[in-house]
């Protein structure tokens, strides 16, 4: 809902503005109004958090965090269980921060603001939502095991579409809004399997929830660095190349969920 509400709410209302405004003065009132969101959820939290911990409680955390660190480096198969989630969504990662820029860019597809609200914000982000809400009722049948490379696969097979619209310059707006659509459903439906796997590989031990938290702050890694990257890359290939860049990562993921599953059955043994 928030990124609904952040990248296609926020833009098409931004747009809005830019009609009357300008530009800049559209984007102020835009960040104005979710800096004031942020500015009340933050009054609130100030409300309802906790305000201090006395020193048995702090040492009984610092305890608790040497448990959960030991707990973590003892893990099966940590080393590929790490490598597949810093990887996994290492593509998607990078692709989060360029679309935008391909969609408006006048050497990409060059579509107006209000657009790309629409698509990118609003029709791709609940395509995402379906892929998700799919691949747990999918998930709930079959087992990760039998699933993970079909629906890797799939994920992978749907980012042709960035390279076609690249190649093409595809100005056909259903066109972009289908091959958009299609690109977040696969994300979606990966990223429900990701997440499942996640909860498996670091939900144990006597901490389960720190041990995912942990889990989820290496995902958080490969988010930022996969981020930071993405701009150089594109620069260098331009979006051309880069998009054949997302393709090549895509397949090197769907050869890799290969392996854990067939050779070292990692799978198995965390589901």
């Amino acid at each position: 809902m928030g990124k609904v509400l952040c990248e296609g709410g926020l833009v098409i209302f931004a747009s809005l503005f830019f009609l009357k405004w300008g530009v800049h003065t559209g984007w102020t009132f835009a960040f104005l109004l979710l800096s004031t969101f942020i500015f009340l959820l933050s009054l609130y939290h100030f409300k309802v958090i906790p305000k201090e911990l006395g020193n048995d409680q702090v040492i009984r955390f610092k305890k608790i965090y040497a448990e959960v660190i030991r707990e973590f480096l003892q893990l099966a198969y940590l080393r590929w269980t790490i490598l597949f989630i810093f990887i996994y969504h290492f593509a998607e990662n990078q692709l989060s921060k360029i679309v935008p820029l391909f969609l408006l860019d006048k050497n990409g597809l060059n579509l107006s603001t209000t657009q790309v609200g629409v698509i990118n914000g609003a029709l791709a982000t609940v395509a995402m939502l379906a892929g998700i809400l799919l691949s747990s009722a999918i998930l709930r049948r079959i087992s990760l095991n039998r699933c993970l490379v079909p629906i890797t696969v799939f994920a992978g097979i749907t980012n042709i579409g960035y390279v076609l619209l690249s190649l093409y310059t595809i100005q056909n707006i259903y066109w972009v809004a289908l091959i958009l659509s299609m690109a977040q459903f696969g994300f979606g439906l990966a990223n429900g399997a990701y997440l499942l796997f996640l909860l498996h590989s670091f939900g144990v031990g006597k901490y389960p929830m720190s041990m995912y938290a942990v889990g989820t702050a290496l995902m958080g890694l490969s988010v930022t660095i996969g981020g930071a990257l993405s701009g150089y890359i594109q620069y260098w290939s331009g979006y051309q190349g880069f998009f054949l860049w997302i393709l090549f990562l895509s397949v090197v993921v769907i050869i890799f969920s290969i392996f854990l599953i067939r050779k070292e059955n990692i799978v198995a043994h965390t589901i």
